[in-house]
């Protein structure tokens, strides 16, 4: 079914095709291959062009959020927690 409908448009089958690289690449945590498949990427005039835009602008960042284990989750969690203490106490 879904190679029906890649079928009916090319342009249609590009996006997906660079979707589905950039989650197995997100996936496999591999910098390689996204940086790859960002660069590759032409504009298609379509929504995804702004979200490899955004991707491109802030490849370092996303790179490094692939390259390494470290997350600050958890101490914005903690942030988090004491505005809702000091919004309460107000």
């Amino acid at each position: 079914l879904i190679a029906m409908c890649l079928d009916l448009d090319s342009d249609f089958r590009t996006a997906y095709e660079t979707y589905q690289a950039i989650l197995s690449a997100v996936k496999e945590r591999d910098v390689t291959a996204l940086e790859r498949t960002l660069n590759n990427y032409y504009a298609l005039n379509n929504r995804m062009d702004q979200s490899i835009k955004s991707l491109k602008k802030y490849q370092e960042q996303v790179s490094n959020a692939l390259r390494y284990h470290y997350s600050n989750g958890f101490l914005e969690g903690i942030n988090s927690q004491i505005k809702k203490i000091k919004n309460t106490a107000y």
